[in-house]
């Protein structure tokens, strides 16, 4: 045989092998989809129901609970400031209260439209929970700082006075909003928010904190359901 002839051949091999090698890498592919799509399938039924567990032995709540702190005459003096910061710290505790947060509301009302999320301290939970629940997230923030044609309220709260504004694009009217926020103390801010929501032609369906100061009485000013995570 001629060394050309030698050659032919050897491209001929590699070439079979290679198609051969593809075919049998195709046919694992189709062969396994099946038990793939299986083990995804028990993935996610194994995740939700670890949220149903732990919505059911609160002990995520024990773990989140004993990392706030408080902080005596912060911002002024006499006011006792709850501190959710050191939470996101704990990666697993902040990946609890993300999956307390999301699964109240998938669980209590399914699909929503809008997770509306107050300044400031909503904006660290607002928009993983919107993500992970599919819908849009909407900052209400503190006069001046939202660009274009906002609404605003002005409002009291614990220690002062202030005006928060929305985007006046942000929530059309019919939409579903859950709005969120760390602390429910007075009730001033959650209260402005639902006002501003509602001007929008938004339909609140509850207010959701994480810690709800018992005693100073704030749900009382609140028109909508509120859930707590945390009473104290």
């Amino acid at each position: 045989m001629s060394s050309r002839g030698g050659v032919a051949v050897a491209i001929a091999a590699a070439v079979g092998a290679v198609f051969s090698l593809t075919l049998f890498a195709s046919f694992r592919k189709v062969t396994n989809a099946p038990a793939q799509n299986a083990d995804r399938a028990k993935r996610r039924e194994e995740s939700k129901q670890r949220e149903i567990d732990t919505d059911k032995n609160g002990k995520d709540l024990d773990i989140i609970k004993s990392l706030m702190k408080t902080h005596l005459d912060f911002p002024k003096k006499g006011v006792a400031f709850r501190d959710v910061f050191p939470v996101l710290l704990n990666p697993m505790a902040f990946d609890m209260l993300l999956t307390r947060l999301t699964y109240h509301v998938q669980s209590t009302y399914g699909q929503v439209d809008r997770i509306v999320g107050l300044d400031s301290r909503g904006f660290l939970f607002g928009p993983i929970m919107a993500a992970r629940l599919k819908a849009g997230f909407v900052p209400i923030r503190k006069q001046g700082k939202l660009p274009g044609e906002v609404h605003q309220v002005a409002y009291d709260k614990e220690y002062g006075k202030d005006t928060f504004e929305i985007q006046s694009d942000s929530v059309t009217p019919g939409q579903t909003a859950i709005i969120l926020d760390d602390l429910l103390a007075t009730g001033g801010t959650l209260a402005a928010a639902c006002d501003l929501v509602t001007q929008l032609g938004g339909k609140v369906l509850e207010c959701l904190v994480i810690v709800e100061l018992v005693e100073l009485e704030g749900r009382a000013k609140i028109p909508f359901p509120v859930h707590a995570l945390l009473e104290v």
